[in-house]
Parts: structure tokens; C-alpha cells; sequence
């Protein structure tokens, strides 16, 4: 039980500047920064990321298969459909997070349903936005509302670029 609360505080960040994800290891809201890590044979990274320039990640505190976190932004599937990508957002009207499938299907996130259905991460929406059968300024439609959105709603991120 203890993992699963400290997973649900775990975040991580799509730089906008550099294209890059980057695992997040402390949160300075006060400073306008914050700083990622990087582990790498025994060897940690600090960077130093600023607000304006990253989309913040929450993990939902759930796991895919192979024991893997999910985060608001990864695209899953079941092995049982393996064309319906879905993806996981904050939703704030109903405060939990959710899947997207399309703007006529969303639904709710649950562990047993993607222990039961073997839900895999196959990739996040920044970096694999071609899983979706739109285009990428329809994808960068979805990232406004079901991503970006939410974070500003949760964080504060009126002035941050993308």
C-alpha cells in the first residue's frame, strides 16, 4: 500500500524545448524551476528544467503490464484490440484520471480492468502522437484540452509556452 501512495506523487516532464522526457526528482514551484534526474549506470544527473518551457506528468499511481507506471500522457492498449490506442488524462470536472479514445469515447482508469484487459504502455503522446489516426495539429487539439489543460488547471500554467 505504501508503493501506491508514493507512486500517485511521482511526475515526470515533456520538455518543449529540447523534445525530450525527463523523470522528475523535486518540485520548487516558488523558484519557477524544476529539477529532473537522470540515473545512468550508478551515475545521477541533475537537470534544472523551467517551468515555462515543460508539461508536467502525474502518474496516476496505476501499473501496466510488466509492473510499469502510467502517467497522464502515455497511450495504452490491450493485446485484445490491439488498434484502440488509448489516452490517459487528468480529467478535472470528474477529478480522476481517464482514457481517451476519441471525442466521443472516454472513460474511466481502473487497476482491475487494465490488470484484467493487459493494458501495455506503447508510448506517450508527445513523442508517439502518430498512433492516432488524426494529424498532428488534431493531436496537438487533444494535447490542449486533455493534457496542457489539465495541468493548468492543477498547477497554475497560464504563462508557460509550448
Amino acid at each position: 500500500m505504501e508503493n501506491k501512495v508514493i507512486d500517485r506523487f511521482r511526475f515526470r516532464a515533456w520538455n518543449t524545448m529540447t523534445k525530450t522526457m525527463k523523470e522528475i526528482a523535486q518540485l520548487t514551484f516558488d523558484e519557477d524551476v524544476v529539477q529532473s534526474v537522470n540515473y545512468k549506470e550508478n551515475k545521477t544527473t541533475m537537470h534544472i528544467l523551467y517551468q515555462k518551457h515543460i508539461i508536467l506528468m502525474q502518474s496516476t499511481g496505476l501499473h501496466a503490464m510488466e509492473n510499469k507506471l502510467l502517467y497522464a500522457g502515455d497511450l495504452i492498449r490491450s493485446p485484445y484490440d490491439m488498434e484502440l490506442i488509448k489516452l490517459v488524462y487528468w480529467n478535472q470536472k470528474e477529478t480522476r484520471f481517464m482514457c481517451y479514445m476519441n471525442d466521443f469515447m472516454q472513460c474511466g482508469l481502473y487497476q482491475d480492468d487494465i490488470t484484467k484487459y493487459k493494458f501495455e504502455i506503447v508510448g506517450n503522446i508527445f513523442e508517439n502522437w502518430n498512433w492516432f489516426r488524426e494529424s498532428k495539429a488534431e493531436i496537438d487539439k487533444i494535447i490542449d484540452k486533455y493534457i496542457w489543460e489539465g495541468w493548468e488547471k492543477k498547477f497554475g500554467g497560464e504563462n508557460n509556452e509550448r
